[in-house]
């Protein structure tokens, strides 16, 4: 990225706080990740759920994610909570992929090393974006970064979402990173002062040093 003119998306995953939401939404950010994964620190509790997304700001786009879930689950909370995404965090396979998006957008998520074949990309061309988180001991949210270097093996047409312990302190390091096929990015742990809970000052101040416009 090296245009001031260019949108790209900022997506600010783990969200479940109501206040913590809606204080996100003022900063700027309009894509919010939901988690339905019950292995993760930020996990929504179905009792919880309701309340949640019945507050959730109209100009937020949801994007539920799943890890190996049934696809009747996925199509359920889909439906119940109107998501606009589903995002794949297992090792859902293409048609899985497929199933989904006859209901929504589809981001699929690969956990990335050094020694990532991208070539397994290619048979997932149909999602909407491709996500390419660091891989770690968790289904996101570990808090590490990769080699972005090695996203140059990465020649298709799908965009993707930069993911993997990105904070504050990467503003620069994005701006200078070209891709033609980086869409946007996915933040979580490296913002948090809390599991599930976001710093918003260091959100506000992240975007502000960002040299493109987010979405």
């Amino acid at each position: 990225m090296n245009s001031s003119d260019q949108n790209i998306i900022l997506k600010v995953c783990g969200m479940r706080d109501i206040e913590n939401i809606q204080a996100a939404s003022d900063a700027g950010v309009s894509l919010m990740g939901f988690i339905f994964y019950e292995k993760s620190k930020r996990f929504i509790q179905p009792e919880l759920r309701a309340e949640i997304f019945s507050s959730i700001p109209d100009n937020i786009k949801k994007v539920g994610v799943f890890v190996n879930e049934s696809i009747d689950f996925v199509k359920k909370i889909v439906h119940e909570y109107n998501l606009d995404f589903v995002q794949l965090h297992g090792e859902e396979d293409p048609s899985y992929c497929e199933a989904i998006k006859t209901l929504t957008k589809v981001i699929k998520a690969f956990s990335v090393d050094e020694s990532f074949d991208f070539s397994i990309t290619a048979d997932y061309q149909s999602c909407d974006y491709l996500l390419f988180d660091a891989k770690g001991k968790e289904r996101g949210g570990n808090g590490i970064q990769y080699n972005w270097d090695i996203l140059q093996q990465y020649t298709l047409d799908t965009p993707f979402l930069l993911s993997g312990g990105l904070g504050p302190e990467d503003a620069g390091k994005i701006n200078s990173f070209k891709h033609k096929k980086l869409a946007g990015i996915d933040v979580n742990s490296g913002f948090e002062s809390a599991p599930a809970m976001k710093n918003i000052e260091n959100i506000k101040s992240f975007i502000s040093k960002l040299t493109c416009n987010t979405q």
